[in-house]
């Protein structure tokens, strides 16, 4: 199955299962839908997270971004609606992923690691990073991630999360946990040199 049309499958359902902002959709579509138009997509495979087993050529109703219907193939498609052909792809919800940080970029240790996200790079820089690790979790079907803190960046994801929900960036639905919860002698001070007081 191509990358692309595995893609196109996941952000359409995910769409109307977990509740992307109508902005946010829009993005993620090639092309705008007013409320009232009827999209009809042929769903191969449908992976639907209720049924024991995947059901097999399905027809998935969606009228905006929600989904009021899903049919066999035998159903006759209403006049006019759009017809997404997906036959020959699995359709699935999307994905959630409960422990992300979209403000760390790698932690490469040729490239500084860890120390160079939280002490070099500036906060434009990973306010930018951020923006592109939200639109690469979409595009990879994850349409909502729990992000656990920003190390270092304050705020950051609140704000990012603010630009999703205005439709100024795609991205997935965010939780955030903003500044680090963590317990006392949680992280590692392997890197302190000998003698030196807990910050």
């Amino acid at each position: 199955m191509r990358n692309g049309t595995f893609r196109v499958a996941i952000l359409i359902l995910c769409a109307g299962l977990l509740g992307l902002t109508a902005k946010t959709f829009l993005l993620a579509q090639t092309a705008p839908q007013s409320s009232g138009v009827v999209t009809v997509i042929r769903a191969g495979t449908l992976i639907d997270g209720v049924s024991e087993s995947p059901r097999k050529n399905q027809l998935i109703f969606v009228r905006g971004e929600k989904i009021v219907r899903v049919t066999g193939t035998g159903e006759a498609i209403p006049s006019g609606a759009n017809v997404i052909d997906l036959s020959n792809a699995t359709v699935l919800p999307g994905l959630i992923n409960s422990h992300t940080h979209i403000f760390l970029w790698g932690e490469d240790p040729a490239k500084g690691g860890y120390d160079e996200n939280i002490l070099k790079a500036g906060i434009a820089l990973r306010a930018a990073r951020a923006t592109f690790a939200c639109r690469r979790a979409l595009e990879q079907g994850f349409t909502t991630l729990r992000d656990v803190e920003t190390e270092g960046a304050d705020y950051g994801d609140v704000e990012i999360k603010q630009a999703i929900e205005e439709g100024t960036i795609p991205g997935p639905r965010l939780f955030c946990a903003t500044r680090a919860i963590s317990t006392t002698g949680g992280y590692n001070l392997g890197r302190l040199r000998a003698g030196a007081g807990h910050a």
